[in-house]
């Protein structure tokens, strides 16, 4: 009987030191930093793609933009900005706002989010747009402001 107990002993620490040493040896996953705190980025927003009222929609997350459809994403010039849009619908979505040449890919997988990186250098009132046809004229347009201070 001890020695099936200490055969079984032997065979749970084979299997627990393999799987760390599978897990120390795995290549690390990407880390997304989540607190705004990039050093390079003055300006971070996060969209999710939506749907209410018949309209395709984009939906602020967090801070002032939290819950709001099609959001006003503020900047000043010479600010570097990060978009982060959430696949939040399943549909084939994208972001762009052309005078910054600034675009994700097209994707449509629930959960699925991309995140894009422009310096603005222009001041003015643009407006960022879903490109997948027909989505712009069905809601999904809001504006991004830029002021000179």
């Amino acid at each position: 009987m001890t020695t099936i107990v200490n055969k079984l002993k032997y065979f749970t620490f084979v299997l627990l030191v393999g799987s760390l040493l599978i897990a120390a040896c795995s290549p690390a996953s990407p880390v997304e930093n989540s607190s705004g705190s990039d050093n390079s980025v003055d300006v971070h927003y996060t969209l999710k793609t939506g749907s209410g009222d018949g309209k395709l929609i984009y939906i602020g997350v967090g801070g002032d933009i939290d819950g709001v459809v099609n959001p006003d994403l503020v900047a000043k010039l010479g600010d570097t900005v990060a978009i982060t849009l959430v696949n939040d619908d399943g549909r084939f979505h994208d972001f762009v706002i052309d005078e910054f040449n600034a675009a994700t890919s097209v994707f449509g997988e629930a959960g699925e989010e991309e995140t894009i990186q422009f310096t603005v250098d222009q001041a003015d009132t643009f407006f960022y747009y879903c490109s997948v046809t027909g989505h712009r004229k069905a809601g999904m347009e809001g504006q991004m402001i830029v002021s000179n201070q």
